[in-house]
């Protein structure tokens, strides 16, 4: 058995979600949520990241199911030209078979997912799987059954009301065009 999750279920309300960032993004991100780092500090994030987007790509990579609200995708994070590169990897991740990609459009109004971003890692024994909140400084991990049920049918609401991924992928693709 593994350590990795087998599959991953995340709503990110503010950026593109980590496993799916460029680096040029990551770094921009890493500038503006750090004012203080470095240009070094921000890459070297960027490449620890890129670094955990290797288990994306692979034999053994999990199942990702990402919902990004609307707003992350007209937020220009970085320059135009990085915003632009950061949306085609993020169509070129998303005709991965094993990556699901929906947008929540604007017209969803108010949804379960308005608490802020967050991500359920589910692995094969059941016991393991977790949730995982983000929060600043850090993130919180939910440990009672009752929760990972509870952020699981968040997800499956947001699912619900967000495009299929067809629509999702022509927004992302227009928004692109238009940077």
């Amino acid at each position: 058995m593994g350590t990795d999750a087998d599959q991953i279920l995340t709503y990110e309300c503010e950026f593109i979600p980590g496993l799916l960032q460029t680096e040029d993004y990551t770094s921009a991100v890493r500038r503006a949520f750090w004012p203080e780092a470095t240009d070094e500090d921000a890459q070297q994030h960027a490449w620890l990241r890129r670094d955990r987007q290797e288990h994306l790509i692979g034999n053994a990579a999990p199942h990702l199911h990402a919902v990004i609200n609307e707003a992350v995708l007209h937020r220009v994070v970085g320059s135009p030209e990085v915003m632009r590169a950061q949306l085609e990897h993020l169509a070129d991740r998303a005709n991965l078979d094993h990556v699901h990609v929906q947008v929540l459009p604007f017209s969803a109004g108010a949804h379960p997912g308005m608490n802020g971003a967050f991500s359920i890692l589910q692995f094969e024994v059941e016991a393991l799987s977790t949730v995982y909140v983000e929060i600043e400084p850090g993130g919180l991990y939910p440990e009672r059954a009752i929760d990972l049920a509870r952020y699981r049918l968040i997800f499956g609401r947001l699912a619900d009301v967000s495009l299929d991924e067809r629509k999702s992928a022509a927004l992302i693709g227009r928004l692109a065009r238009q940077l």
